[in-house]
């Protein structure tokens, strides 16, 4: 390394890795989420206990919680580092797969959009079920309301059934619609800043323009990429209830 880049290195380090020491780090609560069960996240009962206190007296810097380490600038870091050393490594195992002549050899290269959106897609899994199970709530929903008008001409008793039925579709729905947004845009915070730490680090040569773009953009781009399947998911919900319908 040069002497330029050694001494860029330093003042990197020194600026973006130190930090000031938190002065109630002793004291804080910890984080309620790490402790919380499947069915307080399921109702988002996790953050009840600074609600509460909230209610009681203003809320101070020093009683919010503890961060957890999986969102800890440090960690996330080496995270992103060992995401972009395992794509280089993947592209590199392919290429001693193809001879040296191969022009699909001299076309390789890492893609750190492939190796994000695949950490993204698979930290984010549940987002998937959660977005079938809406799915699946919209398409009981159209059904149910059919029957329940039917039950209205009927003077039938199973119009109550069928509008629990709506009511507890629409729950799922409500809920479905705030946990998709809450993990996505948790887990591309986590990955957005060591990002950006690495995007602005004077170790790497990008242009300003793309530069900014990079920035502007890596918040986005994966969010964007995990609503794609519901392109799937909305398109067979309405084909789905249309045959239906139709055979009816």
């Amino acid at each position: 390394m040069s002497p330029q880049n050694e001494k860029d290195s330093a003042t990197y380090d020194k600026v973006n890795v130190a930090t000031p020491a938190d002065k109630y780090i002793e004291t804080r609560p910890r984080n309620t989420f790490e402790t919380a069960s499947w069915l307080s996240k399921l109702f988002f009962a996790w953050p009840q206990d600074l609600l509460t206190e909230g209610l009681i007296r203003p809320v101070e810097e020093k009683d919010l919680p503890a961060i957890m380490t999986d969102e800890q600038s440090k960690h996330n870091r080496a995270k992103f580092e060992k995401v972009w050393h395992d794509e280089v490594t993947r592209v590199e195992i392919l290429k001693n797969k193809l001879p040296l002549n191969s022009k699909k050899r001299a076309s390789l290269r890492p893609s750190l959009h492939r190796a994000l959106l695949k950490d993204f897609i698979i930290t984010t899994w549940i987002v998937q079920p959660l977005m079938f199970a809406s799915s699946t709530a919209r398409i009981v929903m159209s059904i149910s309301l059919g029957y329940l008008i039917q039950s209205f001409i009927d003077k039938s008793k199973e119009g109550y059934w069928w509008a629990a039925i709506l009511v507890f579709c629409n729950a799922v729905v409500l809920f479905e619609h705030h946990h998709v947004f809450f993990f996505t845009v948790s887990a591309d915070s986590i990955m957005f800043y060591p990002c950006l730490l690495t995007i602005d680090s004077p170790l790497i040569t990008i242009p300003v323009a793309e530069r900014n773009a990079a920035s502007n953009w890596s918040s986005r781009l994966n969010i964007c990429k995990i609503f794609e399947t519901q392109l799937g998911w909305g398109r067979g919900s309405c084909f789905y209830g249309s045959d239906f319908k139709l055979g009816q």
